[in-house]
């Protein structure tokens, strides 16, 4: 797989983790957002899914992408701890732990763009070597 296709699937993951991120908000204000709920266990959800298998064939080497894994599996510990506070109508708590999941996803997209860029910057190279 070329750099560019890499990179095409990054983005594409990145998208899926960013609805995914909406989808746990309206879930902690009580909207609904269609009839998917997003996956609680990290092992079904559709960014793993890619990371784990293809992402880490191709991008496994990077510094960015062990970071990004990490970030991956403690958002869905913060994600089922405010689902299990906010089934016991701890809302309060369920917002508590929503500030640290907004902080930890932000990171894991801040890292995520940075492993964007150095494959943009690496793709640069390439196309003018």
């Amino acid at each position: 797989m070329d750099t560019q296709s890499i990179l095409s699937e990054l983005r594409n993951t990145r998208f899926a983790l960013v609805r995914w991120n909406q989808y746990a908000y309206h879930s902690l204000s009580g909207a609904k957002v269609g009839d998917k709920k997003p996956p609680l266990d990290p092992e079904q959800c559709r960014f793993r899914l890619w990371f784990h298998d293809k992402g880490a064939e191709l991008l496994g080497h990077h510094p960015h992408f062990h970071a990004i894994c990490d970030s991956h599996s403690h958002l869905h510990e913060l994600h089922q701890r405010i689902q299990n506070h906010l089934h016991c109508d701890e809302i309060e708590h369920a917002k508590e732990q929503w500030k640290h999941f907004a902080q930890m996803f932000r990171h894991m997209l801040d890292t995520m763009i940075a492993l964007e860029q150095s494959l943009e910057a690496h793709l640069r190279l390439q196309t003018q070597a």
